[in-house]
Parts: structure tokens; sequence; C-alpha cells
């Protein structure tokens, strides 16, 4: 039977979980706390979860896994898992091993399209610190001869993590950058994503973007259409008053493409851009 365990179960990559789940695949991850086993145990009964701590809990899981998935970001410029748990993979033999980083490693393009084949050029810290993630799983395949696929995504929204979720908790803000582009994916389609990438591993680089990049504002704008809510006034980005976080979002100005991802693994998205995304997370009140 296939199993797949996970490194973080997080809110890309528990969807991605319970997809494989429904497969009749063995499921499971990791996290960080006894309250999130708890809280995920009586969400998802078959899905069996540990926390990151349990090296001994691990090392027996990763001995029945033949795909691991990796979606624990940086700390310190170095992914945190393998210091603790790179021999137990490698003993492990998986036969695929998938790694979520971020569009963020191809830094800024000041409005330009990038793809699959452009070389990162990380200009934010934490763009560096996940290319340098990237290089750290990609040796490790290498060097024990399995594949990794790399999946770089953009901004993930979807089911409550989203503008309409945002405006009807009062936390929006239409701010208005000149010229400033973004692009993004939906949760489901990273799913099919991650999904299609594993049937016939490549060790290749995928881009998890949909098809139109468009302004932050724009965004806000189109769900507050879908909402019938009066428009947010506009906040110059000079007058924004973000936190450093925030700000280091709006360093970047490029445009994603994910045409070759798209093409390779024979896939459609199902969002291909923010409006189908937003109308079908209206209509399911997802927000």
């Amino acid at each position: 039977m296939n199993s797949l365990f996970v490194f973080g179960l997080g809110y890309s990559s528990t969807a991605i979980a319970l997809n494989f789940l429904e497969k009749g695949w063995k499921v499971s991850g990791t996290v960080r706390s006894e309250e999130k086993i708890s809280t995920l145990k009586n969400l998802y009964p078959n899905l069996n979860i540990g926390l990151f701590q349990n090296q001994h809990w691990i090392k027996n899981q990763l001995q029945l896994s033949s795909h691991i998935l990796v979606s624990i970001p940086p700390q310190h410029h170095a992914d945190p898992t393998l210091p603790l748990y790179a021999r137990h993979i490698i003993n492990a033999k998986p036969s695929w091993i998938g790694y979520l980083s971020s569009t963020v490693v191809y830094g800024d393009h000041k409005g330009a399209w990038v793809d699959e084949q452009t070389t990162p050029s990380p200009s934010a810290e934490r763009g560096q610190a996940r290319l340098q993630a990237e290089q750290q799983w990609q040796q490790i395949a290498e060097n024990n001869h399995t594949l990794v696929d790399i999946f770089r995504l953009a901004g993930i929204y979807g089911p409550h993590r989203n503008a309409l979720a945002s405006l009807t908790a009062h936390k929006a803000k239409k701010i208005i950058k000149k010229n400033q582009i973004f692009s993004r994916i939906h949760r489901d389609d990273i799913v099919a994503i991650v999904s299609a990438a594993i049937q016939k591993p490549q060790g290749l680089i995928y881009n998890g973007s949909d098809n139109l990049p468009a302004p932050p504002w724009e965004v806000i704008a189109y769900a507050e259409t879908c909402l019938g809510l009066q428009p947010l006034p506009d906040i110059p980005f000079e007058n924004a008053n973000l936190s450093p976080q925030a700000l280091s979002f709006y360093q970047d100005n490029k445009r994603v493409r994910s045409d070759f991802t798209q093409k390779t693994l024979n896939i459609s998205l199902a969002y291909p851009s923010y409006k189908e995304g937003l109308d079908a997370l209206f209509a399911q009140k997802a927000f």
C-alpha cells in the first residue's frame, strides 16, 4: 500500500494529506503541539498524527512510508527537518520527496513574468532561506538516488483564508501601490498539482500559480462586489503603516507563470483566476 508521511500538517499540506486518505493511502504527519493533535484528530480520525519532536515515532512512520512531503518553513536559513531526521529519511529510501516552497525564491522582477526555468534570485531573507532549503532537499535526493519535486507556491488562498473572510472580519485594507502585481493559487489547485506530480515522479520544479496575476486591491474590490459591500477607502502604500513582515511581501513585484507545470502534469486549474476562486468560496460560504 502507498503511504505518505507529511512533515508539517499546515493549511495546504493537510488538504493534500486528506486527498490521499480519500484515495486509500495510509497517511501520517507531524504537528508541534498536543493541542493541534487533538484538534486534527477530532476532525480527521483516520489521520495518523504525531509530534515533530517525537523522533522515535517519526522514525517508525518513515520506515513505513513510500512518499514524503515536506511543508515546514525554513528556520535560520536551513530546513529544521534535516538536522533531526535526514538519517531516518535516507534509511527509509522513499520513492518520492515533495517540498512545498514559495515563489519568493524568484525575487523581484519589476512586474515581469517568471516561470519554472527562471533562475532564482531572492531579494528577501525569507526567499534566500527558501532557496537554501530547496537545495538541501535536492542534495539529499541526489545523494540517495531518489526524486524530489519542488513546488514553488504563490500566495495561497482557499476556504476561510481569503479576501471574503478578511472583509467579513473587518481586517481587509485596500492598499494601493502603483504597478504592484501578485500571483496567487487556490488551495484546491495545489492539491491537484501535488497529486498529479506524485503519480509520475520526475524530480522537477513546479510553479503553483493561477493564470491571472493581479494587484491585491483588485482582489479586495472583487470580493466587495461578491459580498455587496461598499468599497473600502484606498490607502496609498506610503501611508499603510505595514509591519516589517507585511512590507516584505511588497518588496518583490512579479507575475508567476505555471504553463510548464500545467502542461507537464496534464492538468487544468479549477480556479484559473481569483475571480473563479472567490465566486466558488462565496457560493460555498467558506469565509
